[in-house]
Parts: structure tokens; sequence; C-alpha cells
């Protein structure tokens, strides 16, 4: 698991399952020291707001598509506070993704980019393979 940093959930060796994984070896002795691999992640960071103005504090969650949605299976969440940061960042791998905010505070409220009411109406979201990319996102105000 990764917190922070340029990097995604993976396996060893920036394998995306357990059968592609490198195997560890731990000896006995005192401490053991191994350096892992993730893989790699696009950094995603921007601004939420709706059409009366900034939101100020919230969260937003990238779902593969609607289905992951349903399994409650997102690819990756984050939240913002005003005052401590005013956007969001998020290390997600490249691909197609439905983001879905929830509105803490500010003139807007929960609902998924482009102020979409469902899932199926949302405009996806590109992250493609590059170190940081922009995604500022739009909720509704009503």
């Amino acid at each position: 698991s990764v917190n922070g940093g340029p990097g995604i959930t993976s396996w060893h060796d920036a394998a995306a399952s357990c059968q592609d994984a490198a195997t560890i070896t731990v000896t006995e002795a005192p401490a053991d020291t191994r350096d892992l691999t993730v893989r790699a992640a696009t950094g995603v960071s921007g601004t939420v707001s709706s059409s009366l103005g900034a939101i100020s504090s919230g969260s937003v969650a990238f779902y593969a598509d609607c289905q992951a949605y349903a399994n409650d299976e997102p690819a990756g969440t984050s939240s913002w506070m005003f005052g401590l940061i005013d956007s969001f960042t998020i290390g997600l791998p490249p691909g197609t993704y439905k983001a879905y905010v929830s509105v803490w505070g500010g003139p807007g409220v929960d609902s998924w980019h482009d102020a979409a009411t469902s899932c199926d109406d949302a405009t996806s979201i590109t992250v493609p393979d590059e170190p940081s990319v922009t995604r500022d996102l739009t909720v509704r105000s009503e």
C-alpha cells in the first residue's frame, strides 16, 4: 500500500497481481532491508467548484467505471480542506475514470463531475501516462 509519493498500491516489482510479483527472500539477520518497487502513477491534482464558486472542502473518489462505483471499489480517493490545502492530489494509473465529489463545505452538493446526477451521465476524466496532470472538477450548485 502506498501512502503518498508517485506510486500506486501494487505487488513488488511493479506487478499488478500476486502471480506476477517477484519473490522476496528474508534472512534471519538482526535487520534485513529490502527495496521494493511499486507501479508508477500519474499525480492528478485540481480544484473543485460549482457554478456559484469554489468548494472549500470535500473529498473526491475516482472509479474506473460505474460497475466499480456500484461495488464500492474506487481506484483512489483524496480530500482537501480550505486553508490547509485548496486542491485535491492523488496518484492514479493511466486510464479513464468517473469522479464523484462529496462536498463538505462550499456552494455545491454531492455529485459526479460536470454536475452530473448519475455515474452513467458523468463526464469521464482521462489520466495520461505522464508524471503529473491537472484535472479541475465541477459539481452541482443545488
